[in-house]
């Protein structure tokens, strides 16, 4: 059942996202813009102008994807079973919550908050002349993954930040986005508070989220509040951070 706090909160989620989300476009764009055009060459000089130069250009700038160190959250320390995973913040609403114990169906009922472990395929590059083409050098290969076929490949903590796809970046051009997360597992802590009812509703979920953490679904319980001990699936719409 809605509640006047729920939809404040909710509402206040959405306009908290909605600014984080511009911010976020025009910081991803100046670095993009400013970190990743290629070195100059006759050949992308005397392309200028001609159709395919703008492909070329950004197909050229995922060499500069290539990091050296792995960012704060990236799991490769743990094994190479974890070379892929990255960890980072998401929040998130319930927008649909079942209940088993009631069998009742309620709608923005509360937000929280969790830590998401995102999971990353490795990044193909291509054999060695497709790598080079991209501006990778002899230097940049040593350091890339190669499979028995002879193809590179990029492991997650091997990209750099602007090369990796947000949540913002969802219904963008994603060219210059060398990797993606496939999906998230997200331990989730979510809290109310009704009318009229003294109790703080907490209600910790695990929840695997999709296009990179917007849509989670899962479950969860009742911790505190008047549905206490009941169990409930919940699918929440989210923003993901620190990809």
């Amino acid at each position: 059942m809605t509640t006047r706090h729920s939809n404040k909160l909710f509402a206040c989620l959405v306009l908290i996202l909605g600014g984080m989300s511009v911010n976020v476009h025009a910081q991803q764009n100046q670095s993009v813009l400013s970190g990743t055009q290629g070195p100059p060459s006759p050949t992308n000089n005397q392309s200028q102008g001609q159709p395919g130069a703008s492909t070329q250009e950004e197909d050229i700038s995922r060499a500069k994807c290539l990091m050296a160190r792995p960012l704060f959250g990236d799991l490769e320390f743990l094994g190479s079973w974890f070379q892929n995973w990255s960890t980072g913040v998401t929040v998130s609403a319930q927008a649909i919550k079942y209940t088993f114990g009631t069998k009742k169906a309620s709608s923005n009922t509360s937000a929280g908050a969790g830590i998401a472990f995102r999971y990353y395929g490795n990044s193909p590059i291509g054999d060695e002349q497709e790598a080079k083409r991209l501006g990778f050098t002899d230097q940049d290969l040593q350091r890339m993954d190669k499979d028995k076929r002879g193809m590179y490949t990029l492991p997650i903590y091997k990209i750099k930040p602007e090369c990796r796809a947000t949540t913002s970046d969802i219904g963008r051009e994603r060219t210059k986005k060398l990797a993606g997360s496939i999906f998230s597992i997200t331990p989730t802590v979510y809290y109310s508070k009704q009318e009229n009812v003294d109790d703080l509703s907490i209600q910790p979920a695990l929840l695997v989220g999709f296009l990179d953490d917007i849509i989670s679904v899962g479950p969860g319980f009742n911790l505190t509040g008047p549905e206490k001990g009941k169990v409930f699936m919940v699918l929440s719409l989210g923003y993901g951070f620190k990809f």
